[in-house]
């Protein structure tokens, strides 16, 4: 079993609680957003390897819903891997790919990038404050012990928040910056 970031962050996710498969895939979006075609197989090589165990629970007029827990040789690969230096951040986003060749359309043509990131960005930075808000709100007690689970999440909720703002407020330099050749 390849065991790759993503295998880990999935293990990260079954450790704070037993989940389904669309429950990981729902956790995973506010760090490490994957699809379900990439979590499911994930998901049966950790069972498959002992890693996890799946209970059943039956649903009406509906096949058995799979969940997910891991077990204490997951627990143990997770724990060991958090021990290890961490690979380079990479980023994958098209619209910086886009960004980098837009002079070729013109001003008017980033102004338009630029705007609707700029859009995304302020509904994304109001979803993931009321996600963290709704963090804080569950128990404020676990969100500042670092030996719970809610410290981490609460961690990362604020580190996302100040990025977006952070690139919002990039945003609006690289618009203000281009309005004199729009205006022209």
């Amino acid at each position: 079993m390849k065991f790759n970031t993503i295998t880990y962050s999935v293990m990260g996710i079954l450790l704070r609680q037993p989940r389904t498969g669309y429950d990981v895939v729902k956790d995973l979006k506010s760090f490490r957003p994957a699809k379900s075609s990439q979590i499911y197989p994930i998901l049966a090589n950790l069972e498959k390897a002992g890693h996890a165990r799946v209970e059943l629970a039956p649903q009406t007029g509906r096949p058995d819903k799979k969940i997910y827990e891991l077990t204490d040789s997951g627990k143990a690969l997770l724990l060991n891997w958090l021990d290890t230096e961490p690979e380079p951040p990479v980023t994958r986003d098209d619209f910086l790919s886009m960004l980098f060749s837009v002079w070729a359309k013109g001003p008017a043509a980033a102004v338009r990038l630029l705007t609707k990131r700029k859009d995304y960005l302020t509904q994304y930075e109001k979803d993931v404050v009321a996600r963290h808000d709704s963090l804080l709100s569950l128990d404020s007690g676990e969100c500042v012990d670092p030996g719970k689970a809610r410290f981490s999440s609460r961690l990362l909720y604020r580190r996302r928040i100040r990025l977006v703002a952070e690139e919002l407020r990039w945003c609006e330099e690289s618009l203000h910056e281009l309005q004199e050749f729009i205006d022209i």
